[in-house]
């Protein structure tokens, strides 16, 4: 059976705009209505490899925000509700100190 696809789309997509590359993104930081998404005023050469991976790298950047600001808090998938547990709001700090590599007992 074929996964369902997600309701609200890639945080950020790297898409064709007038002949160039373009990025659209979620400027709130929270994945809610595909129609909420902005263009970055940036584009890049379709033909230039560099600048290809330079556009996939900005789109990875802002997609790793977005899903960080998701697991940090807690936002609900459907709909605009934002949920935040005191589960939540804890292990994201955990994480961050993970992701710092604060030292035991800190």
């Amino acid at each position: 059976m074929a996964r369902p696809a997600n309701p609200h789309g890639d945080p950020d997509r790297v898409q064709m705009r007038n002949g160039r590359l373009g990025i659209r993104f979620y400027p709130t930081g929270m994945i809610t209505v595909a129609a909420d998404r902005e263009w970055l005023p940036e584009t890049w050469n379709p033909d230039d490899p560099a600048e290809v991976e330079a556009a996939h790298a900005a789109a990875d950047a802002l997609r790793q925000r977005v899903m960080n600001h998701r697991a940090a808090n807690g936002v609900a998938t459907p709909g605009r509700r934002c949920i935040v547990t005191t589960a939540d709001a804890v292990g994201a700090f955990v994480q961050s100190l993970v992701a710092a590599k604060t030292p035991p007992g800190t």
